[in-house]
C-alpha cells in the first residue's frame, strides 16, 4: 500500500520487471529489526555497527549491551562470525542465535556465550523445544531429535509413502508443522502420515532440462486421503506412545496444542467434510481420550485455524477463536468446555491475538476495519468485556509486539502515503516515539497514485472493495 508521495519530482519510468521484482529490491522499503528487551520496562534493542544497542522508549537515550567482537571472544566456536547474528531474546540479560547447526546464547551481563543445543544440518523440518536444549527434524521421511548433543532416531520406517514429524493435511485449518515440544521439553508429539492410499498426482518440473516429472501425493476429490495418526514421544524414558484419537481415518487432527503442564494433549479433531469439529482432550502419557469440551458444526464449512491458547499462568482458562457468530473472534472458555464469555465482538475479523497485559485483564488483538482495509489494534477488557480500539490511523499496522513490562506497543505502520513507519505507542493509542520512517521508494519514479474505491456486487447489497492504478501518462481527455 505504497503510493508516490510527491509526483511532480518524478523522472524515471518504471519498467514491467522493476514492477514485479522490485518490491522485493528497489522497492522495498526501509526497516529495522527491532524487539523487547524482556522484562526491561521500555527498552528495545536494535543493531547498529554490528553491536546490540539498547534504546529507551520514552527517551533518546541508548546503551550498547554487547558488540560483535565481544560475541566472537566469548567463545572459541564464534571466533569465524563476520557480522552480528540474527538474534532472540529469551531472558532479560540472554538472547540465543544459530550458527552452524548449532544454538548459542549470550549473557549481556558475564559477556559469555555457551553451546546450548545442536542439530544435524541435513535434517529440515527443524524444531526445537523453548530453552533449546532439544531439536527435532526430519531427514527423507524419518523423524530424529538431538538432545543435548546426542541424536535419537525416533522412526525408522523404509517406505518413503510413510513419513513422520512432518506438516500433514496439505497445512490445512491450522496445521504449519509436524512436531510440538511440550511446554518445559520432557516430550514431543509428532504425527505419523501414512500415504500409501493415496494417488500419484503428476507435477512437471520446468527447470530441469528437458522438463522431468515431479509426482505429488495427492487425494483428489472422492478419492482415498492420507491417514494421520498423532504419536508423543517422552525424552527421559525413550519410548512413543500413540494418541487414541478414534473415529474415520481419514479425519484431520488439527490445532494441537499442550497444557501448560504438560498432563495432557488438546486437538480438534475435524470430519474430512469440514463441517463437524471436537475439541478433545487425551492423557499426555498414555494417549487415553479424557474429554470432548465441546463441537463446533456447520452446515457448509468449518474455517479453524488456531489452536486454543491458555491464559498466562493459567491451567484451566484458554482463548479459542471461530467464525460461528459470522465474524472470526475470540471467546474465553475453561477446560470443562464451558464458555464463559466472548471477548470480542462486531463486524470487523480478528487476525491475530497480540498478547495480555501483565495482570491479564486486558487481551489486545489485531483486527480489521475500514470496510476490511485497513488493520488497527483492540483492546478487550476480559472482566467489563468491552472493546475498544487502540489505533485509529487509516491503514495496515503490522508485527505488532506488546511489552507487559511497560503497556508499550512496537508496530509497522503502511498505507497510501506511508512506506514504513515503526513507531512505538502506547494502550491508549499514543505515540510515544517514531523509530523509523522510510522515505517513498516510489518517489524517483512516474507512477500514478493508487485509487479506493467500492462497487456492489452481483446481489446488489454486498460491497466489494476495489483499487485502480491509471497509466502514469494517463489523460482522461483522451478517448
Amino acid at each position: 500500500m505504497i503510493s508516490a508521495l510527491n509526483v511532480q519530482a518524478q523522472q524515471k519510468n518504471l519498467t514491467l520487471e522493476e514492477s514485479i521484482v522490485g518490491r522485493w529490491s528497489t522497492f522495498y522499503p526501509e526497516r529495522v529489526n527491532v524487539q523487547w528487551q524482556p522484562d526491561a520496562k521500555g527498552y528495545y534493542t536494535t543493531i547498529e555497527d554490528n553491536a546490540l544497542v539498547a534504546n529507551y522508549a520514552k527517551k533518546d537515550s541508548k546503551k550498547t549491551l554487547i558488540s560483535l567482537e565481544e560475541i566472537q571472544n566469548s567463545n572459541e566456536s564464534l571466533k569465524s562470525l563476520k557480522r552480528f547474528p540474527y538474534y532472540k531474546w529469551v531472558a532479560k540479560n540472554a538472547f540465543i542465535f544459530k550458527l552452524k547447526g548449532q544454538v548459542f546464547k549470550t549473557d549481556i551481563v558475564t559477556k559469555q556465550s555457551s553451546k546450548v543445543g545442536t542439530w544435524n544440518e541435513e535434517g529440515a523440518n527443524v524444531d526445537f523445544s523453548s530453552d533449546y536444549s532439544k531439536a527435532a527434524y526430519t531427514i527423507e521421511n524419518n523423524l530424529f531429535l538431538n538432545v543435548n548433543g546426542k541424536e535419537i532416531q525416533i522412526s525408522d520406517e523404509e517406505n518413503k509413502e510413510i513419513v513422520f514429524g512432518q506438516v500433514v493435511h496439505r497445512n490445512e485449518f491450522g496445521v504449519h508443522k509436524g512436531t510440538y515440544w511440550s511446554p518445559k521439553g520432557n516430550a514431543i508429539a509428532y504425527y505419523r502420515n501414512d500415504q500409501t492410499m493415496v494417488t500419484d498426482y503428476p507435477l512437471v518440473n520446468l527447470a530441469t532440462t528437458p522438463a522431468s516429472a515431479n509426482p505429488i501425493k495427492y487425494p483428489m476429490a472422492g478419492m482415498k486421503s492420507e491417514e494421520v495418526t498423532l504419536h508423543v514421544y517422552n525424552v527421559a524414558t525413550g519410548k512413543s506412545i500413540q494418541v487414541k484419537t478414534e473415529g474415520p481415518k481419514e479425519q484431520y487432527l488439527t490445532n494441537l496444542v499442550w497444557s501448560p503442564d504438560e498432563q495432557y494433549i488438546y486437538i480438534g479433531i475435524l470430519n474430512r467434510g469440514q463441517n463437524h469439529l471436537a475439541l478433545n482432550q487425551y492423557n499426555a502419557s498414555s494417549g487415553e481420550f479424557i474429554k470432548t469440551l465441546f463441537e463446533e458444526k456447520d452446515e457448509k464449512y468449518l474455517s479453524i485455524t488456531h489452536p486454543m491458547e491458555f491464559l498466562p499462568n493459567s491451567n484451566e482458562q484458554f482463548i479459542w477463536r471461530t467464525e460461528k457468530d459470522g465474524f472470526e473472534h475470540v471467546y474465553l472458555y475453561n477446560t470443562d468446555g464451558k464458555e464463559l464469555a466472548q471477548l470480542t465482538k462486531g463486524d470487523w475479523v480478528v487476525m491475530d491475538v497480540i498478547g495480555f497485559d501483565k495482570k491479564n485483564q486486558n487481551l489486545f488483538v489485531l483486527g480489521t476495519d475500514n470496510n476490511g482495509l485497513d488493520r488497527q489494534v483492540y483492546k478487550a477488557n476480559l472482566k467489563s468485556k468491552k472493546v475498544s480500539k487502540i489505533t485509529n490511523q487509516s491503514g495496515v499496522y503490522s508485527q505488532v509486539q506488546f511489552d507487559a513490562s511497560s503497556n508499550l506497543f512496537l508496530s509497522a505502520f503502511t498505507n497510501l502515503s506511508t512506506a514504513n513507519k515503526q513507531s512505538i505507542f502506547d494502550v491508549n493509542g499514543k505515540t510515544i516515539k517514531t523509530v523509523l520512517e522510510a522515505e517513498d521508494p516510489f518517489k524517483d519514479y512516474k507512477v500514478s497514485p493508487i485509487e479506493l474505491s467500492t462497487i456492489k456486487a452481483a446481489d446488489g447489497t454486498s460491497i466489494l472493495n476495489t483499487r485502480m492504478i491509471k497509466p502514469a501518462d494517463f489523460d482522461p481527455a483522451k478517448k
